[in-house]
């Protein structure tokens, strides 16, 4: 039922027609999906995120998060631990 809820208000996606719920989350998709369920607007500069670039399908909503305090750091490995220390 929640992963229904989360596709029909398009908070998730899938990849090629297809969830994959046993799979793990990457940084992309946990800040989409922060992303769109807050329906945060406002975004950060990422030119500190060397691994990000503008034209990947997350970018925007990498942006939304980090400006949210989500996700600080520079890399995959600091931005889970802030994430991850905010529960």
């Amino acid at each position: 039922a929640a992963m229904t809820y989360a596709v029909n208000n398009g908070y998730i996606q899938g990849s090629n027609g297809k969830l994959n719920p046993q799979g793990l989350a990457t940084r992309a998709q946990v800040a989409s999906i922060f992303a769109r369920v807050l329906k945060l607007e406002n975004k950060a500069d990422l030119s500190s995120y060397t691994d990000v670039n503008a034209s990947q399908w997350y970018y925007d909503d990498l942006a939304k998060a980090v400006d949210a305090g989500l996700f600080k750091g520079s890399t995959s490995l600091d931005q889970m631990t802030i994430l991850l220390e905010k529960k």
